[in-house]
């Protein structure tokens, strides 16, 4: 004992870290415990428990797990060396339950601790992903919870939707990939298939996110929170970073759609002779595009256990592409006059014009027209409603063009009146004309007014200006399917897309949804946009980006 204490406690600081990561970062650093229980003087400097020692543990923190997007968005004063040393212990929590394998364990807990896989992964600079595949076996655990949520559903709990069952599919999705999607156990999928369906085409039972902090109306008639399942259970609270932390519980419909989609293109692929999730099959339109469909997040999951990355950039970060969906589930509760816990951060409007002008190319779904208005009229439709519904797949390719407007005395006034969101929030009366003699500039004659609004056009290899100011945002989207025209509008505040079908002649068509992970657009079409109380058809659709248009012969 004496001999100990001769030493200073500053080495056997250095000794404790030395020991926490010589064993690497593919489980708990074990190898402290010894040390820690020596003796009572040697757990007085080396225990988490003592106020002194948390930046000990703080730095096992960031050697194991990804901090910078936890400091970027909640805020150094957020993630203290206290802060980081206590989410240290939840997080190695969370992980060795989920490592266990028993998806029968406390309801709250284990929702606790999906919902706190869910925001490792929209920080996960490769870090987070490595653990909680490697170590704490998430793939597993996910897919066996999933089928016990999803794959057998009966009367008691079909179509609810929680934090825990919204969370676990956006979980399952962020750890999919082509490779493990193609080749995914046949009836497991089948099952994964027909239990997300329901929360894909229903999408009127479910909320979205809160209209809370915007200043537009949101959607009315049909989709009144009074027909949503979720009642105001929109937000969900758990300890992070030494803080109770409140967050909107994420939609579920959106990464419905996005399941239901891609499992069915990975069903046509299945088949293939050549199918390899390693091959980027050349020249297949089927397979090119279920893959712009998959989430990018995970394409680099099989290099985490050799600790290297294809990237060619070394700044790249991927927990970047999720920073408008961490946005959306922080800052639309923070302007709503109720208590948060974050630092909250707008939408960065730039990066989304950005990501939303080019190409567009995915799918839509159309289902049976009298079996979907049979769902529509009942509040609960029954599992076998959905198992007989008839849906068709169609193409869908835009080419968007993004103009803006940097002042508000130029932009289009926002028509809060009657629909709202169901029209884009257009005036009832404009005319849209694209002045090309004038640098393409847009004009909008809103004739109610007599006032002729301005918007410049965005290009992306000149970007903006880091003082230019964008008030308003206009969507110009030629489809190449129906060879029609589309106008549309983005709700700056929280990213809603609103594309509506121009001119009127041609039938009214209004698409809305936003893009998640930077580069899917999800969302739901509906046939008539106006007025809401209407027997509207409606169904999802899902797009990725891609480069260039496909060529023909």
């Amino acid at each position: 004992m004496p001999q100990l204490t001769r030493i200073p406690s500053d080495i056997w600081h250095r000794i404790f870290l030395y020991l926490a990561e010589s064993v690497g970062t593919s489980g708990p650093p074990s190898t402290i415990i010894p040390m820690v229980l020596v003796n009572r003087w040697m757990h007085s400097i080396l225990c988490i428990c003592s106020a002194g020692n948390s930046h000990l543990y703080a730095n096992i923190f960031d050697d194991y797990f990804d901090s910078r997007s936890p400091r970027l968005r909640l805020g150094y004063s957020r993630t203290t060396s206290s802060a980081r040393a206590a989410e240290l212990v939840n997080r190695f929590s969370s992980m060795a339950r989920i490592r266990q394998g028993d998806i029968h364990y406390d309801g709250n807990l284990i929702t606790q601790d999906v919902f706190r896989c869910f925001f490792m992964l929209l920080e996960s600079d490769w870090k987070n992903a490595k653990l909680l595949m490697g170590y704490a076996r998430l793939r597993d655990f996910t897919y066996r919870l999933a089928i016990s949520q999803f794959g057998d559903n009966d009367d008691d709990s079909h179509l609810q939707s929680d934090a825990l069952r919204a969370c676990l599919l956006w979980v399952l999705w962020m750890i999919s990939s082509n490779g493990s999607l193609i080749f995914e156990d046949e009836p497991l999928a089948i099952r994964l298939q027909d239990g997300v369906l329901p929360y894909a085409i229903s999408a009127w039972l479910f909320n979205d996110y809160p209209p809370l902090r915007n200043p537009y109306p949101s959607d009315v008639g049909t989709y009144s929170e009074s027909r949503t399942t979720t009642g105001s259970q929109s937000f969900y609270s758990i300890p992070m970073f030494s803080h109770l932390v409140t967050f909107v519980i994420p939609p579920i419909s959106p990464v419905a759609i996005l399941s239901f989609c891609a499992r069915a293109d990975a069903c046509l692929l299945r088949y293939s002779h050549n199918a390899d999730p390693s091959n980027s099959h050349p020249g297949n339109e089927s397979i090119d595009r279920a893959r712009r469909v998959l989430s990018s997040s995970v394409a680099g999951l099989e290099e985490f256990s050799s600790h290297t990355s294809s990237h060619t950039d070394p700044s790249y970060r991927p927990s970047n592409q999720f920073q408008d969906d961490w946005a959306r589930l922080q800052c639309t509760f923070q302007t709503s006059g109720g208590p948060s816990e974050t630092g909250a951060s707008a939408i960065n409007t730039r990066r989304l014009i950005t990501l939303l002008s080019g190409i567009w190319e995915g799918r839509i779904e159309h289902p049976n027209y009298s079996q979907y208005m049979a769902l529509r009229d009942s509040q609960r439709p029954s599992p076998s409603a959905y198992e007989s519904l008839f849906m068709t797949s169609l193409p869908l390719l835009f080419h968007l063009t993004i103009f803006y407007s940097s002042s508000a005395e130029e932009s289009l006034r926002l028509n809060l009146e009657g629909d709202g969101i169901l029209n884009a929030w257009f005036p009832p009366d404009y005319e849209v004309e694209i002045n090309y003699m004038r640098s393409g500039e847009l004009r909008i004659w809103d004739r109610a007014e007599n006032k002729m609004a301005r918007y410049s056009p965005f290009v992306p290899e000149l970007g903006l200006a880091e003082d230019e100011k964008i008030d308003d945002v206009i969507i110009i989207g030629n489809s190449t399917a129906n060879d029609t025209r589309y106008i549309g509008r983005v709700r700056l505040s929280d990213g809603l897309i609103v594309l509506l079908r121009d001119p009127i002649q041609t039938g009214r068509e209004l698409l809305r949804g936003y893009i998640h992970h930077s580069d899917v657009f999800v969302g739901r079409w509906r046939t008539a946009a106006s007025p809401a109380d209407a027997d509207n058809w409606e169904g999802p659709f899902v797009l990725g980006h891609r480069d260039e248009l496909p060529r023909t012969s």
